[in-house]
């Protein structure tokens, strides 16, 4: 499950608005309607709660800041944040779903003290991604998504990415779709948590795969 992650995350962004680092310390307390801005801007930009329902942490601009970050909700992603010659460097892990608009230019969080498997979490969500947008910068990581994802837009992703296509509980995603002019290559030594065996997680054998 998603929660198996968590112990990876830098942020925590809590169901209750309250943003947590790793070891459970309180950073920020959102939930009053103060955004958390964690790229170091100035005035009321960042990550800003809904309590839902569904909870929601969103951001529009260039104040998220690097890093890993956890949800306990859905995440939005709008506008345009980061520089092609500058981008977001973000992981992104979800319990429920991701969607993405706009044309943000991110890559995924490569941290030095990480696993290679960790360093290539690019998205992870509960249920479903939807994604739109060209971001400029090759992605070197991989997508999980428990339930479907929407593609729709021109990234460039050297890793792979896995739909569980399970039963729908979230309906924000309703059938699998690649559409736009994607560029992914697949790759099958890439490293990812799933064999971590000191974190106790499970081995993921790739048995076939479909070019689309």
């Amino acid at each position: 499950t998603i929660s198996d992650y968590k112990e990876y995350a830098d942020y925590v962004l809590g169901a209750d608005g309250i943003v947590r680092d790793a070891n459970g310390n309180q950073l920020f307390d959102g939930s009053g309607g103060d955004k958390y801005n964690a790229g170091g801007c100035n005035g009321s930009k960042g990550w800003e709660y809904s309590p839902g329902p569904p909870v929601e942490w969103k951001i529009g601009d260039d104040c998220g800041g690097d890093g890993k970050f956890y949800v306990e909700g859905n995440i939005t992603i709008s506008g345009n944040p980061g520089q092609a010659n500058d981008p977001w460097q973000v992981s992104l892990m979800a319990e429920g779903n991701i969607n993405i608009s706009g044309n943000p230019q991110f890559t995924n969080y490569k941290d030095a003290n990480d696993s290679a498997g960790v360093q290539n979490i690019f998205m992870l969500a509960g249920t479903d991604i939807e994604w739109s947008g060209n971001p400029s910068n090759t992605i070197e990581g991989f997508i999980d998504v428990g339930e479907q994802i929407k593609l729709n837009g021109s990234p460039t992703i050297e890793g792979f990415i896995i739909a569980k296509d399970k039963a729908n509980t979230d309906d924000h995603v309703e059938q699998n779709s690649i559409s736009g002019n994607p560029t992914i290559t697949f790759s099958g030594s890439l490293d990812t948590p799933f064999t971590i065996n000191t974190s106790g997680d499970v081995s993921l054998t790739i048995v076939s795969w479909n070019e689309l």
